[in-house]
């Protein structure tokens, strides 16, 4: 199964093979108990331990290794913001019912 994932990871250009199923399970687990708090929003003065992703600094598909040097916890909210800028994706501020971007 890894040969085949590493040839699917070789074939799209991805230089890291994503990492999925139990093993990363144990090192998300175990990186969550490490940093349990969205780093982000500590950095904005907001305390968050709800809905936490690990996510990959450097991400994997731009040559980031799978290690705990690479990772940092985020919320969801964060984690869409990072992965969509490291896409190259514009992101468009939600605007709220009185025509004003919701900050």
């Amino acid at each position: 199964m890894a040969t085949i994932q590493n040839q699917l990871a070789w074939k799209s250009g991805d230089p890291t093979p994503r990492r999925r199923g139990s093993t990363w399970m144990r090192k998300r687990a175990a990186w969550l108990k490490k940093q349990p708090l969205c780093q982000d929003c500590m950095a904005e003065g907001v305390v968050n331990a709800d809905d936490l992703e690990v996510d990959h600094v450097i991400p994997l598909f731009k040559g980031g290794k799978d290690n705990e040097s690479n990772y940092r916890t985020r919320c969801s909210r964060h984690h869409k913001l990072k992965t969509a800028q490291d896409m190259g994706h514009v992101i468009r501020p939600e605007i709220g019912v009185d025509g004003w971007p919701i900050e």
